[in-house]
């Protein structure tokens, strides 16, 4: 059975307005590695001064994209597979 594990990274709160900076997820097929999904938007998109230091590492890891790209890119990552995601709000 094959599923997936993602991380988010908002750029704001569920209460403030904002955008995904970045989605990073794992296709597996039990534990194995199927394929990768490792995208950020590009930095004039983020106002916040705090994510974008938070998401300042292995810059040549990710694909930039804007963030209506990102989220056409992960829905097509998606498929139909069924999703596993880290939540690490209080």
């Amino acid at each position: 059975m094959s599923y997936i594990v993602v991380e988010i990274i908002p750029t704001y709160s569920i209460k403030e307005k904002g955008i995904i900076a970045q989605i990073q997820a794992l296709k597996l097929d039990d534990l194995t590695l199927i394929e990768r999904f490792d995208y950020r938007v590009e930095d004039k998109y983020i106002d916040n001064d705090d994510i974008k230091r938070m998401i300042s590492y292995d810059k040549e890891m990710f694909t930039y994209t804007t963030p209506k790209n990102l989220l056409l890119k992960f829905k097509k990552f998606i498929g139909k597979d069924k999703l596993l995601i880290i939540d690490n709000c209080n």
